[in-house]
């Protein structure tokens, strides 16, 4: 035997350790495979459950951004942006939406003789009823002050009425304690339907159509319900 064949010789090994180190080398691979999958896998949870808290927190701004800090209804700007897309919406698929509109009567002697913390719990009882008292897909909002709106989609005149005067009877019948002080308060309602087949309706001749309501409602003695309706007769 040569030199250089007793040193291929030496240096060979056998083939059964060449399996081995093969197989303990390809295992290693495939655990560092397995291992990267996973933590793939882990960053992909972690990143949706990150997106899923941003989405939540975006909800969450966007809710206290349209809200109003004294009574927790929607705010103008958030009613008057839902207006516009209930009134669109109707014109568009010829389906009735109602608009209501409601100011306290005589709310600034409220203030006078009790002083304006008592007239803030005032304005928080009556939300809170008229919260309890619309459906899920209405809009209750503080229109400004002492006057509230709520978009009603989906709903005539008469269906209007109904809830109109519902809230107007459960105001009156309300004894707000705030104080050591009971307070009883009326309101005045108004209340616009559009109704299909007035496709050139403005958001502003339905928002006067309702406030005019309103004011009949105070100019016929207060406490009542007036009703007006935009479209054919």
């Amino acid at each position: 035997m040569s030199a250089i064949d007793e040193l291929v010789k030496d240096d060979m090994k056998p083939y059964s350790q060449v399996l081995q180190e093969a197989n303990e080398e390809l295992g290693v691979l495939n655990l560092s495979n397995e291992q990267l999958i996973i933590k793939l896998k882990e960053a992909k949870a972690r990143a949706e459950t990150l997106t899923g808290h941003l989405k939540i927190s975006n909800e969450k701004l966007r809710e206290i951004a349209f809200r109003d800090g004294l009574t927790g209804l929607y705010n103008h700007r958030y009613f008057q942006e839902i207006l516009d897309k209930e009134l669109s919406r109707a014109m568009r698929y010829g389906r009735p939406f109602s608009l209501i509109m409601f100011d306290l009567d005589h709310f600034k002697n409220v203030n006078d003789s009790y002083g304006h913390r008592v007239g803030d719990i005032v304005l928080q009882e009556i939300s809170a009823l008229v919260l309890k008292m619309v459906r899920t897909n209405d809009v209750a909002a503080r229109y400004g002050g002492e006057e509230f709106a709520i978009i009603v989609p989906e709903t005539d005149l008469k269906g209007a009425a109904v809830l109109a005067e519902r809230i107007r009877r459960s105001v009156e019948q309300m004894e707000i304690v705030a104080d050591s002080v009971t307070v009883r308060v009326t309101i005045s309602v108004g209340a616009a339907t559009y109704l299909p087949g007035a496709e050139g309706t403005s958001k502003a001749e339905l928002l006067d159509a309702a406030d005019v309501a309103m004011y009949n409602a105070k100019n016929n003695g207060r406490n009542k319900l007036s009703m007006a309706k935009v479209g054919p007769d």
